[in-house]
């Protein structure tokens, strides 16, 4: 099934239950995927699209959380451009998250994503290190306090322990970011698994097991086939380089 459709009834499933999670409309449902679709396709007309179109929701309920990383998705992709324009899109990923701080449905996922705005903003900002660092790390100890087994705290985690070259807790908590999913209190926002599974994989790769790396990668294009990362180290993967 496509990825976008895929989201789009995932998300949907969402609106009618009872979970802390509610969209309020299936446009904004179909967004959300648009988002997901447009990083891993490395595809910037879908996101700037899916962003735009956000802001015309309005900022009701999930809507800021998703222009939120619809602008951090942007940034991902477009760190070799113009830095003040990745400067604004992260500045937009804080000032929307920010609003969802307070709200004890969004709260967690939120600092969340609030960290892995300030982390990527110290790599592209490095003479302000300082400051994005502690951003993440006031922004992931909230997160931890209010949601401690959440996936995408354990993804930007593990990225972090990653860069300080901690790989076994790195590869501890990437494993549970991969392999974690949201339970009915925790139901919302599934991005991160993906991601999770191809670090592991590459993590996996370096340390010579290559038999777990290809399960991994495979899984990985499997949820999201068009994920062009994914699909280089599956040849890194094949080829054993």
């Amino acid at each position: 099934m496509d990825f976008r459709v895929l989201s789009t009834l995932l998300l949907s499933l969402l609106c009618g239950g009872s979970g802390a999670w509610p969209i309020e409309s299936v446009e904004l449902a179909d967004l959300a995927g648009r988002v997901q679709h447009g990083y891993y396709a490395a595809d910037e007309p879908v996101l700037l699209g899916a962003l735009e179109m956000i802001g015309r929701v309005g900022g009701i309920g999930l809507t800021p959380y998703y222009e939120a990383l619809a602008s951090y998705r942007l940034a991902q992709l477009n760190r070799a451009r113009q830095p003040e324009d990745v400067s604004r899109l992260l500045d937009r990923c804080r000032v929307r998250a920010n609003t969802l701080t307070d709200d004890p449905r969004y709260g967690a996922e939120a600092w969340v994503l609030l960290a892995a705005c300030a982390q990527l903003a110290g790599q592209h900002e490095p003479r302000k290190v300082l400051l994005h660092t502690r951003r993440a790390d006031q922004a992931l100890a909230r997160a931890h306090v209010l949601d401690p087994k959440n996936p995408r705290l354990a993804l930007i985690e593990g990225q972090r322990l990653r860069q300080k070259k901690v790989l076994l807790q790195a590869l501890e908590r990437l494993e549970f970011a991969a392999t974690a999913s949201s339970d009915g209190a925790r139901a919302g926002p599934e991005w991160g698994k993906v991601e999770a599974m191809v670090q592991l994989s590459e993590l996996n790769l370096t340390a010579g097991d290559r038999r777990r790396a290809r399960d991994l990668i495979e899984e990985a294009l499997l949820l999201a086939p068009e994920y062009g990362l994914a699909q280089s180290l599956r040849e890194r993967v094949i080829s054993g380089h």
